[in-house]
């Protein structure tokens, strides 16, 4: 009998063994993936172009990037984020403003209204529509767009992350998620992807840099176009890192408003009003990620093949904010009994573990004939400017089923071994 018992609950362990596996093994975070770091003193990734080829259009272009400050700017720090030496380039200005360079004959740029802080995350977009220039960050139009009209400059000076040409114009920090476009970009078109990866396909992108390769020299271009990236004076062992950047496969964007649940992403947020109002002006996103966690440390059971990530580029909003939060799991495959449903948070995906949820909801009636073993159903979290980390965090159900020993009987003669 506690042979077959032992034997049982062995095998209830080996279910757990793939997830430690994980845990040890794969280190980086498949929603955003890696990053690269900068040094601030002659790092920088070399792509190479020529005079008329696709990274020099001349009537439209759009140019986007999440980027990671370590070091405020400043009078001896000025970093060019992307550049087109003597075409194109977003900068970061002495004062920490962004702004968008374009050269159509003379240069002229569009700035940004505020300082960019250390230590976060911020997307910036660069665009000309022909008529226009246009600086965006976070998703939303700064400033008041420039009028210029003539076409843009062409040269085969080489495209480069994180540097222009040395000295104070270098990077110190991180980047993700380059994109170049020979189109201009709408607002409503740059809320829709800035929080989610691409396929490398879309109508008018003719450069685009993940920058997940993660080992390496190279900085693989995505495009049929294959202008890969070298990394110069860089170290690839280090410079690879994880990222942060709220980016994921699906993503819902808002700016201060509720948030919809749509088939991509499973995700739904609404606000309270008045001084429970997130107040005006701040990017939100809900992202879902298709993949497990890079890391599951915390998590001694089976978890969700996706996991969700709430982004705000300020967590603490205006008032005193409170949401409600319903994340669906209609589609996850795995879940038998919704009562065993937990929820797990963490800050980040470079977080040293996963953590417990306390005070959420399992909603497992999701209306009509639901049930709790038909795994339709939502878990709904508070969250508000006082709860641990604020808005912005990361998600993942997980179930528990207690493994269980049958009763087991036997019949032997007295004295014998059994």
């Amino acid at each position: 009998m506690k042979k077959n018992l032992l034997l049982k609950l062995f095998s209830s362990f080996l279910l757990y063994l793939p997830f430690l596996f994980l845990s040890i093994n794969n280190g980086y975070s498949q929603g955003a993936g890696y990053a690269l770091e900068f040094d601030g003193t002659d790092d920088y990734v070399a792509v190479p172009s020529s005079s008329g080829d696709e990274l020099n259009p001349q009537n439209a272009l759009t140019v986007e990037c999440w980027v990671y400050l370590q070091e405020p700017a400043s009078a001896t720090h000025r970093p060019h984020v992307v550049a087109k030496h003597g075409v194109y380039a977003i900068v970061i200005e002495t004062t920490g403003r962004p702004k968008f360079y374009l050269n159509d004959g003379g240069w002229n740029y569009a700035q940004g209204s505020f300082s960019l802080l250390n230590n976060m995350w911020y997307h910036i977009t660069g665009s000309y529509d022909g008529n226009n220039i246009q600086l965006y960050v976070n998703g939303k139009l700064e400033g008041t767009p420039v009028t210029v009209t003539g076409t843009i400059t062409q040269n085969a000076s080489e495209v480069r992350l994180g540097n222009r040409s040395g000295g104070i114009e270098v990077l110190n920090g991180s980047m993700d998620e380059v994109r170049i476009w020979e189109i201009a970009r709408t607002e409503a078109e740059i809320q829709n992807s800035m929080n989610q990866k691409l396929a490398g396909n879309e109508t008018g992108l003719v450069g685009y840099w993940r920058l997940d390769d993660g080992t390496g020299s190279t900085a693989t271009d995505l495009t049929s176009y294959g202008n890969d990236g070298t990394l110069t004076n860089m170290t690839p062992v280090s410079d690879w890192v994880t990222s942060i950047a709220p980016i994921g496969d699906a993503s819902i964007f808002a700016e201060s408003a509720d948030i919809s649940e749509v088939t991509e992403c499973a995700v739904d947020v609404t606000f309270g009003t008045a001084l429970n109002a997130p107040g005006a002006g701040f990017s939100l996103a809900a992202i879902q990620v298709d993949e497990i966690p890079n890391n599951n440390t915390g998590i001694m059971s089976n978890m969700a093949n996706v996991y969700w990530e709430l982004w705000s580029e300020d967590i603490d909003f205006d008032g005193d904010f409170s949401a409600t939060v319903n994340l669906h799991y209609d589609n996850i495959s795995g879940i038998s009994d919704e009562s065993f449903l937990k929820l797990y948070r963490r800050d980040s995906a470079s977080a040293a573990s996963w953590n417990l949820l306390t005070g959420y909801t399992i909603v497992s009636d999701d209306g009509g004939s639901s049930t709790e073993t038909d795994g339709i159903g939502y878990i709904q979290v508070p969250i508000s400017e006082t709860t641990p980390g604020g808005f912005s965090g990361q998600y993942i159900i997980v179930w528990n089923i207690p493994p269980g020993a049958a009763d087991d009987a036997a019949n032997t003669p007295e004295d014998t071994p059994v």
